[in-house]
């Protein structure tokens, strides 16, 4: 391996029995100096007691370099909603989002939400939701807004386009209320496990497919590694292509000891940098920048 195929390490960090938030602030600002590639916004439940968007807004208010992702759910929001959160948040950060989409199975309570799609359908369900995010994102011209000071005109409205869209699951009219985002498609992350449907998904819309083994078909593929690793198994797992990186669930204790025990090693086998080398986090993963899908006339 070289250190121009360095393993993608993701902080999730896990609570140990803290009754502030002081230790999210902690790790995430641990990971950004580590050059971690994102840290991920836990979903709620009775140890993070904290919405993960608004939690990713004051992380972004702390930090410059690394990502942040969020996890949210295709089957209890609209995709309005969401491709407004995301693309605030890509704002906001400068170009640091991703978003996380996960299953109903996956939330945190889903006995607080009506089932809303059969269970065979839920991963179609995420397929138009995401479509329909990738149409908001583009409803907008990349010159749109102007801020023309002479003539009073902040957006062209020309330039401003109806996306219009009637499918199985959602009616949106469109287009979105905010300009474009740095990264205009911030990363996809789904979460496949072992399910056949999700790893359909994955192949035909995520960025990144999160699975104990490579999922073909997706740019990249995370194992998730609870507990603090051994360096030379996570380097071999990349290098025999097993895999492209990790997302690491971590309490601040291990994170600290990951730090200082574990990354060094894995820098000396090049899995690992040393600095951010890139703005955004489609630069972290290695990504290229995002083109429009062509959803629009």
């Amino acid at each position: 391996m070289t250190g121009n195929r360095p393993a993608h390490l993701l902080l999730q960090p896990q609570p140990e029995g803290h009754q502030d938030l002081s230790w999210l602030y902690r790790t995430t600002e641990l990971a950004e100096q580590a050059a971690l590639d994102a840290v991920v916004a836990p979903a709620p439940g009775p140890d993070v007691p904290v919405e993960p968007t608004t939690l990713a807004a004051n992380l972004a208010a702390r930090t410059s370099r690394i990502g942040l992702v969020i996890t949210t759910s295709a089957q209890y929001v609209a995709p309005y909603n969401t491709a407004r959160v995301v693309n605030t948040l890509d704002n906001l950060s400068v170009g640091r989002a991703g978003w996380w989409l996960v299953a109903a199975a996956e939330d945190s309570d889903p006995a607080l939400h009506p089932a809303t799609t059969p269970e065979g359908r839920r991963w179609a369900r995420a397929a138009e939701f995401t479509d329909v995010l990738h149409k908001l994102w583009e409803s907008w011209e990349s010159d749109a807004v102007v801020a023309d000071k002479v003539s009073g005109v902040y957006v062209d409205e020309t330039r401003l386009h109806p996306i219009e869209h009637e499918g199985e699951f959602f009616r949106v009219a469109g287009p979105l209320n905010l300009p474009r985002s740095p990264q205009l498609h911030p990363p996809l992350f789904a979460h496949v496990g072992n399910d056949a449907a999700a790893a359909e998904f994955a192949r035909g819309h995520a960025d990144v497919a999160v699975a104990h083994t490579r999922v073909p078909g997706v740019p990249l593929t995370l194992r998730v590694v609870t507990g603090l690793p051994d360096a030379d198994q996570l380097a071999q797992a990349v290098a025999d292509g097993e895999v492209d990186g990790y997302v690491l669930r971590l309490t601040e204790s291990d994170t600290a000891q990951f730090v200082t025990a574990v990354l060094p090693r894995l820098r000396d086998l090049g899995a690992a940098r040393d600095a951010h080398e890139s703005s955004t986090l489609r630069g972290h993963l290695g990504l290229a920048a995002a083109e429009p899908v062509g959803v629009l006339p």
